[in-house]
Order: C-alpha cells, then sequence, then structure tokens
C-alpha cells in the first residue's frame, strides 16, 4: 500500500530546475492566496504529485504537474459555462466526470485561474445540486480553522487496502508539543439511517485500519510531510512547523441537521456502540439564534 498525498520535492535531474513543491510554490502562489483569504470557503488539497481546490465539496479545479513546466489543469464542464474559461477547455477531450483538460504554461495560469474565474466557478458549483452532507462537511472544515490543539488535515481520504471507501475527514489533535495523533471523522446529517448502525461499522474499519502497525507507518510519513508542505505554504498557519505523529487513533461522528431525528438516531447509537463518540450540532430559534453542540 502507497501512501501520498504530498508533493514531489526531489528536483529532477533534466530540465526543470523546481520540484513539483516549489513549482507550487512559484506558479500558484497567486492561487494559495486566494485559499487562504476565502476563510476555509476553498479548500486546497495535496495529492500524489498533483492537487485540488474544493468548495462545497466539489472539485473547483485539479492542477497536475507535467514535464518540461507545463500544466494539466481539469475543471468540471458543468462548472466551467461562462466563465471564461470554457473557451479555453472546450478544445479538449473530456476526462473523467465529464472533466474538461487542458495543457498550459506555467505563465499562462494567472489568467486561466484569475480571482474573477474563481468566483465565476463558484456561482456555477452553487447552482449544481450537490448533496447536503458533503456540504456539511464542507462547514465543518470552514467552521473549524486550523488551531494548534485540533485541525482537519485532509478529506475524502482513501488508499489501495481500503478497495474505494473513503473517509470523511481526517484530523490531528494535540498530544503534547508538536506530538499530534489521527481523529478519524466520519460525517453524517441527522436524517441519514446509516447513523442507527452502518456508520459504527465503517468507523471501527477505517480506526483500525490506521492502527495496523504498517498501514499506520504510511500514514504517518505521509501526514508529517503533508503538514510541512502546507505549513510552508501558509495553508496551516500553526506553531510548529514540522510535527510528530504518534500512535493512536480516536474515531468521531459528528451529526448535524435534522436535530430531533438526529438526536434519536444518535441516541440509538451510543447505546449499541457506548465506545463510539458522537457530537450533535444543532442551530434553534427562540430569544436569538442559538448554535450549539453535545458530544459524547
Amino acid at each position: 500500500m502507497e501512501m501520498r498525498r504530498y508533493l514531489n520535492e526531489q528536483k529532477p535531474k533534466k530540465r526543470e530546475i523546481l520540484s513539483n513543491f516549489e513549482r507550487l510554490q512559484k506558479h500558484f502562489g497567486f492561487l494559495v492566496t486566494t485559499v487562504k483569504a476565502s476563510y476555509g470557503e476553498l479548500d486546497l488539497q495535496l495529492r500524489d504529485d498533483y492537487f485540488n481546490v474544493y468548495f462545497r465539496g466539489n472539485s473547483l479545479v485539479k492542477a497536475s504537474f507535467l514535464r518540461n513546466g507545463e500544466y494539466a489543469v481539469e475543471i468540471h464542464k458543468k462548472f466551467s459555462q461562462g466563465t471564461g474559461a470554457e473557451r479555453r477547455l472546450s478544445d479538449e477531450t473530456p476526462g473523467e466526470n465529464m472533466s474538461s483538460r487542458l495543457r498550459v504554461k506555467h505563465n499562462e495560469l494567472h489568467a486561466l485561474l484569475q480571482r474573477d474565474t474563481i468566483n465565476k466557478l463558484k456561482r456555477n458549483i452553487r447552482k449544481v445540486n450537490y448533496g447536503e452532507e458533503i456540504t456539511f462537511e464542507q462547514l465543518l472544515i470552514s467552521d473549524n480553522p486550523p488551531n494548534d490543539e485540533f485541525f482537519i488535515i485532509d478529506r475524502q481520504v482513501t488508499d489501495s487496502d481500503l478497495k474505494g471507501k473513503r473517509m470523511d475527514l481526517l484530523a490531528l489533535e494535540n498530544a503534547g508539543g508538536n506530538r499530534y495523533r489521527f481523529v478519524v471523522i466520519e460525517v453524517k446529517l441527522g436524517k441519514n439511517p446509516e447513523l442507527r448502525e452502518k456508520v459504527a461499522k465503517q468507523l471501527a474499519e477505517y480506526v483500525s485500519h490506521i492502527l495496523d502497525d504498517a498501514t499506520f507507518a504510511k500514514y504517518k510519513a505521509c501526514y508529517e510531510r503533508n503538514y510541512r508542505q502546507k505549513h510552508e505554504l501558509g495553508l496551516l498557519d500553526l506553531s510548529h512547523e514540522s510535527i510528530e505523529i504518534e500512535q493512536g487513533v480516536r474515531g468521531l461522528v459528528v451529526v448535524g441537521g435534522y436535530s430531533a431525528l438526529g438526536s434519536e438516531q444518535a441516541a440509538e447509537l451510543t447505546k449499541n456502540h457506548p465506545d463510539i463518540e458522537v457530537e450533535q450540532f444543532f442551530s434553534r430559534l427562540g430569544a436569538g439564534l442559538h448554535f450549539g453542540a453535545s458530544a459524547r
């Protein structure tokens, strides 16, 4: 099993003089600035020598590193209409999920992905019938900005051994100094029938998976490197330049919306699985608007 959610930092032997991580810093600095200024509305995640920028759980843009200093930029066709980007993307062969793929040079990136284009892509994503649960997941990310005690490091996490299954969110919680432990988070709406039982099996499987010694070593190496690169980019503006991830994984179910049904299902879940931690977010109208969370 391989676990790579970071960019190559090794300089190529021929032609290119920058590593892929250095290329992100130099050629996509304007896009990183846009993400940082979005207060969590946009989410940049490092992958295996490419990266995605997400909005409301959708991939707004995917950028891959090619040879000779070029890039492959992919945008879903539904999102690119009316942005100006579609005029350049439309001549390309559609990729997976009806995305259009364009090969560009580094000096063409800013014109293609300038802030006005990003705002238009966001507008188009808002029009799409996106899933409630994935939107709630994005709200959790944006409403929980990174801090030294707890931060979300990745979303939709998978590896070859999980065979297509994905953890909703992966977080890190402080264990003292620059030491951290993993927290696997499954996100469910209160109306989701999986909340009664199925989520317990999902969460137990993911926690057990990471706790395996061989798997843990790969996750540890991956996310220590992921953290360091994000810290250097300014995406994680935290105290430590680097961290050490130690053994121990906590599982957490986060429930949002449909509070009456959610409370009933969460109660049944904790009754049948008292070892599971559940946090429920709710909003109530009355003497002013009140937001809160209950935890177990």
